[in-house]
């Protein structure tokens, strides 16, 4: 999923240090913001917090 850049790139970006570190050697990761263009199908799927 990382490597697909999963929720454009943001998802576990700040907890990287709670996982086993071979998981982020291929990830599509930005540390700042979401970006769409990270992830595989360059679609933006997410839906806000207030929708969940």
């Amino acid at each position: 999923m990382l490597t697909l850049g999963v929720f454009g790139g943001k998802y576990l970006t700040d907890c990287q240090q709670e996982f086993p570190s071979i998981w982020f050697e291929d990830a599509k990761l930005n540390e700042l913001k979401k970006d769409i263009s990270l992830n595989y199908f360059s679609v933006d799927a997410s839906q806000s917090l207030k929708q969940w």
